[in-house]
């Protein structure tokens, strides 16, 4: 009995060949082109960012901005995030105001045929 694989099977299941050029831990290294900066190199630019920065808080986009613009380091937004997340540098933000609940959700009667009554109340100013 012989068993048939789909083609993308046995790409799945190859395991790449190895180059001589390369050393053996960047053949399952990331995909895509190396960053020129290491993470804790980059941590350390927007530290300095944030230092420079005469406001309190700012948020991960004005600083990838100026890392780019001004400072011409070629950084993606999501990689900024995920460090000022992970060493918790966001921007302080404000607490959602949440109003309490006019009741608590029950409108059964006790009785039937009783009415709801509520009371109304008028401040003079």
């Amino acid at each position: 009995m012989s068993f048939v694989l789909a083609g993308s099977s046995d790409y799945a299941q190859a395991t790449p060949p190895a180059d001589p050029l390369l050393p053996a831990a960047k053949i399952h290294a990331k995909r895509g082109p190396q960053t020129a900066l290491e993470d804790g190199a980059l941590r350390a630019l927007i530290r300095a960012d944030l230092a420079d920065s005469s406001f309190i808080g700012e948020g991960h986009r004005k600083v990838r901005a100026r890392l780019h613009f001004l400072a011409g380091h070629k950084v993606g937004r999501n990689r900024v995030l995920r460090l000022v997340r992970e060493h918790r540098l966001l921007s302080p933000r404000r607490a959602t105001f949440v109003p309490t609940k006019a009741h608590d959700g029950r409108i059964i009667t006790d009785a039937p045929n009783v009415r709801w009554a509520t009371l109304s109340i008028t401040h003079k100013f």
